[in-house]
């Protein structure tokens, strides 16, 4: 089974996924052992709520086989590696390849209890955290462009 299901991502889908899990494993020890004013640059840089369309798709392929590759290793990863790992993995990945990515953190409050969640996308195409994001109200935006 398992060798099955690594013929079918090739060499190239493998190393991706072991470089997703790098970056995953990064962002999670830096969100549990640093204050978010020091992990904060790894996010972006600071842009205004109101999103600008970004120009998007210079290579959907290898934008989704990256997404693919984070939420491989997010699936079957030693540790919970929620939304707001997933979404800086994904944009070390996306930054190392020249494409330009953007993250939003939303809260909401369900059930008397504060939710926050993360998601990134890179244009129109959600990269990661797209499930339940309109249930939460953006509060910051951040952009990187290459």
């Amino acid at each position: 089974m398992l060798l099955k299901k690594l013929k079918q991502i090739g060499l190239q889908g493998l190393l991706f996924t072991c470089e997703a899990g790098f970056e995953l494993l990064r962002a999670w020890f830096l969100i549990h052992s640093t204050p978010f004013s020091y992990y904060s640059r790894y996010l972006g840089e600071v842009a205004p709520i109101q999103a600008t369309h970004i120009p998007t798709y210079s290579n959907p392929l290898l934008v989704f086989a990256l997404r693919s590759a984070v939420l491989r290793f997010a699936k079957f990863s030693p540790i919970p590696t929620r939304c707001l790992a997933q979404a800086m993995a994904v944009r070390q990945l996306m930054k190392r390849r020249g494409l330009d990515t953007e993250i939003f953190l939303g809260v909401n409050k369900q059930e008397g209890k504060l939710a926050a969640h993360a998601w990134s996308k890179h244009g129109d195409l959600f990269l990661t955290g797209n499930k339940g994001y309109t249930k939460f109200t953006v509060i910051a935006r951040f952009v990187t462009l290459c």
